[in-house]
């Protein structure tokens, strides 16, 4: 159980060691400098310019080695030779290190260790509250069993029995008339945890949503839209999922920012998101090295919006949204979506 308080941590000679190691670490990195507090100033939070200032170091350090930035995702790193493959994930301080080639891994490891103050934790069992099991067929399974169980006692419900509770997907919820919640901070604190936990738990996303070697690989998607699903405000509501073979690995639940004069001005608009979803997908794929077998297919439910796709006669349809109209129309034309 991880503490819930620095008192509780200092307590813990573990955890205590653990806190020591890291804080050696950063004064060898010179992660900052230790300066006077100007007169008539206040103290504020570090850690955006120690995110920033990890990440620059890091970065450095890789390019050295041969590591480029990927455009999709400027924290994923990989590294091409004509022997190996090799990718870095960095998130702040935490680093991950996969590859083909062991000794190239190890390779990295010691260099970076060279460069700076870094601890090998070996292979990958937990990272930022997923835990990862390595299964027998070679593949990784992702659980937040240890993140739940802290979510639940923060909440108080840690004693509580397993009740199934799907929540309708007619359901309307009203802004005004119900009755306060006692404790608003938890409530949102709650919710924002939950959010997290849709990485492992994707069918959540809905129930948040209301509350708050070189192989070809096939990329599909299916989106659909409840066009205006929101009684306060007559917004639409509704999102995508998006599958690389057999595994989902994005997805997305949220209500339209503007209100849709028509169900199919707001499904081409949701449908424009998702093609810049797939869009940025493929460009990491192919970053990594990988190929995608075919265009990306979208499937959706609206006739209309995979008509105006491909035809660009239904002017009638179009005149409040010809940008995500002629931005949707080039990706189809050109085969890419």
């Amino acid at each position: 159980m991880e503490p819930r308080s620095v008192k509780q941590a200092l307590d813990d000679p573990k955890w205590k060691s653990a806190m020591e190691f890291e804080f050696a670490a950063l004064l060898r990195n010179n992660t900052w400098s230790l300066v006077p507090l100007p007169a008539g100033g206040k103290l504020l939070g570090a850690s955006g310019y120690f995110a920033s200032n990890t990440m620059m170091m890091v970065s450095t350090a890789l390019r050295d080695l041969g590591f480029t930035t990927t455009k999709s995702d400027v924290s994923v790193f990989v590294r091409h030779t004509s022997s190996s493959l090799t990718y870095v994930l960095i998130y702040v301080d935490d680093i991950l290190i996969t590859g083909r080639s062991k000794s190239e891994i190890s390779d990295v490891i010691q260099r970076l260790d060279s460069a700076f103050a870094l601890k090998d934790m070996g292979p990958l069992h937990y990272f930022l509250g997923i835990q990862v099991t390595k299964t027998s067929d070679g593949g990784l399974l992702m659980t937040h069993s240890k993140y739940v169980q802290d979510l639940l006692l923060k909440a108080g419900m840690s004693g509580c029995k397993l009740c199934y509770t799907p929540l309708p997907s007619t359901l309307k919820i009203q802004a005004t008339g119900g009755v306060e919640f006692a404790n608003p901070h938890m409530y949102r604190s709650v919710v924002g945890s939950l959010q997290y936990l849709t990485i492992t738990r994707p069918e959540l996303a809905y129930n948040l949503d209301k509350a708050s070697p070189t192989s070809l690989l096939t990329l599909k998607a299916y989106y659909d839209f409840d066009w205006t699903g929101d009684p306060n405000d007559c917004k639409s509501v509704g999102g995508f999922c998006v599958y690389l073979d057999r595994n989902l690995i994005s997805w997305q639940y949220k209500k339209q920012g503007l209100v849709a004069r028509s169900s199919t001005e707001d499904e081409y608009r949701a449908l424009a998101d998702l093609v810049v979803e797939l869009i940025r997908i493929k460009g990491l794929i192919s970053e990594l090295k990988w190929s995608v077998s075919e265009a990306p297919m979208a499937y959706c439910d609206n006739q209309n919006a995979v008509l105006l796709a491909a035809n660009p006669i239904l002017h009638s349809k179009t005149k409040y949204f010809d940008i995500d109209l002629h931005f949707l129309r080039d990706y189809v034309a050109r085969n890419e979506i």
